[in-house]
């Protein structure tokens, strides 16, 4: 695939050849990669334990 035609994670930048996975989102061509999901779990986890996110019963 070339270059400019590989899928990317929306948040990083990084193509689909630079990371394990690739998400796709709701709306067409928006795509996260792993280490960007990982990377908001953690910051949503921080969050909520300095009390700045309401704990949600999900």
């Amino acid at each position: 695939m070339d270059k400019d035609d590989a899928l990317r994670c929306s948040f990083c930048g990084r193509d689909e050849d630079e990371v394990a996975f690739l998400l796709a989102g709701g709306a067409q061509s928006v795509y996260i990669c792993g280490d960007c999901v990982d990377m908001c779990v953690d910051i949503i986890k921080r969050e909520k334990l300095s009390g700045h996110v309401p704990h949600t019963s999900h």
